[in-house]
Parts: structure tokens; C-alpha cells; sequence
């Protein structure tokens, strides 16, 4: 109920519960997968992906979810570092 009211961060608390007392459970991957994107958590977002996708290869969500979070962390890498600033006008 979290993730559907736009609570990311209970709902990954739960989605990784979940995930701990069945690693088996593909659902809790990819509900981990989704709220961990929604946080900006990429690279976490991506393992969750990738073990829903272990654990059930054919499920599409799972491949669309990890799309997903590559795009995420793709979007992390051209953004600029936090202790540089973007250049100004004018600079070189």
C-alpha cells in the first residue's frame, strides 16, 4: 500500500522484509527493484532487478524493471558530481 500512495521509502523497508524472509520470492525482488528506482537507489535497484530476474528468467516485468534501472544509473553518470558545480557562463 506504501508504493501505491507514492511512500518509496516504508515501502522498500517492506519489499526488502520481504525479500530477507523469502530470497526465493521473485515479487520482493522486483517490488524492492521499484522502490529502490523510485529513491534514486540505482545500482541497489539493479541487483534487486537482476536476482528477480535469476530467480525467474522469462518474467518480463523483471527485464522491464531492470531496463529501468540501468537507465537510472545511466542517468547518475552524465549528472554532474555533487562537489563540482556545472561550469558557468563564460568559463572554459
Amino acid at each position: 500500500m506504501d508504493y501505491l500512495q507514492g511512500n518509496y521509502a516504508p515501502a522498500e523497508r517492506s519489499y526488502r522484509r520481504a525479500a530477507e524472509l523469502d530470497p526465493g520470492s521473485p515479487e520482493a525482488h522486483h517490488g524492492l527493484c521499484i522502490a529502490l528506482v523510485r529513491l534514486g537507489r540505482c545500482q541497489e535497484a539493479a541487483s534487486a532487478c537482476a536476482r528477480c530476474l535469476e530467480l525467474r528468467p522469462e518474467e518480463a516485468r523483471c527485464r522491464k524493471s531492470l531496463a529501468g534501472a540501468r537507465a537510472c544509473l545511466d542517468e547518475d553518470a552524465t549528472l554532474p558530481s555533487p562537489s563540482r558545480s556545472p561550469p558557468g557562463p563564460g568559463s572554459p
